[in-house]
């Protein structure tokens, strides 16, 4: 058994993995494109596989993403790695080589200077025998369609743009324009064009203003999920969610947003949702101390 970066020759076998094992069914477009960075062929460093030697099969799949957590006010920087995409194949399982994968992964982390790993996963009491604990914290506003007839004040216009249909001074405004978290993800503006690339993925921007707007969508993950967006305040915020609910005839929409968020806004926010959640935004394990205490935050556009 080996373990290494996915091969040339390897690719095609590794992307059905993937399709089986994490799309349960069928979709309009690959897995490859729902994770345009990481599993693009060019960037085979980010795909590390177990194989066996006696077959040369797949035994089971992880990315490993070298990114940054940055903060805003001093320039501090904390290199990381973000882990997704992790399976194992059918023929495989149930014989420790998950485990084994993110050992692996663990040390190359920390042999190429790396502070932490960061994953998302259901299988949180896995993730704990292998060090991760829960970080951080995430609000979660769900919005139904009764919400139409209770918030009558909308006045703003929304129009929706994939990212292609920017120009990159405005998706530099965008990217200014976030909600301002003390400690987030490094993000160029080359990354954010490829990120805004995948499908299901649309910027809704104010027909007045480039300072209110949001993401909604992110391929098979994140489906009627606002997750990244930056607003002038809390009324923009609402006519945008009213906007989503009417022209898409969604039954419920749902806003994350960052610990971080105004108290403020979360009242006004909660006023009008249908229910409120607060969850942990990622698993994580650690090898240098966190410097940057709880106000970080990871935006749904970078996890994988």
């Amino acid at each position: 058994m080996r373990f290494s970066n996915v091969t040339c020759e390897q690719l095609a076998s590794r992307d059905l993995l993937l399709q089986a094992s994490l799309r349960a069914s069928p979709t309009a477009y690959s897995i490859v494109d729902e994770y345009p960075i990481v599993l693009s062929p060019e960037n085979r460093q980010y795909s590390f596989v177990l194989i066996d030697d006696a077959t040369t099969h797949l035994i089971a799949h992880a990315n490993l993403w070298p990114r940054r957590f940055i903060d805003r006010n001093t320039g501090v920087a904390y290199p990381i790695a973000l882990v997704g995409n992790v399976t194992t194949h059918p023929n495989y399982r149930a014989r420790g080589f998950s485990r084994l994968l993110i050992e692996q992964l663990s040390q190359r982390v920390q042999e190429t200077g790396l502070c932490a790993m960061f994953l998302w996963s259901d299988l949180v009491e896995f993730y704990h025998r292998l060090g991760f604990s829960q970080w951080g914290k995430e609000y979660r506003f769900y919005f139904q369609k009764s919400f139409l007839q209770a918030y009558s004040k909308s006045k703003r216009r929304y129009n929706g743009y994939r990212g292609s249909e920017l120009e990159p001074s405005a998706l530099n405004k965008l990217l200014a324009g976030r909600y301002p978290v003390p400690v987030t993800l490094e993000r160029s503006l080359l990354e954010y064009q490829r990120l805004l690339a995948i499908p299901d993925s649309v910027i809704l921007i104010d027909e007045a203003s480039l300072g209110n707007f949001c993401i909604i969508g992110k391929g098979q993950d994140l489906i009627g999920v606002v997750h990244e967006w930056g607003f002038e305040n809390q009324e923009a915020m609402l006519d945008a969610i009213c906007h989503i609910l009417k022209i898409t005839g969604w039954s419920e929409v749902v806003l994350l947003a960052p610990d971080s968020l105004d108290p403020t806004w979360q009242q006004g926010l909660a006023t009008y949702a249908s229910k409120v959640e607060e969850h942990p935004t990622a698993l994580a394990q650690f090898f240098t101390p966190w410097p940057f205490g709880s106000k970080s935050y990871i935006w749904g556009l970078d996890s994988i």
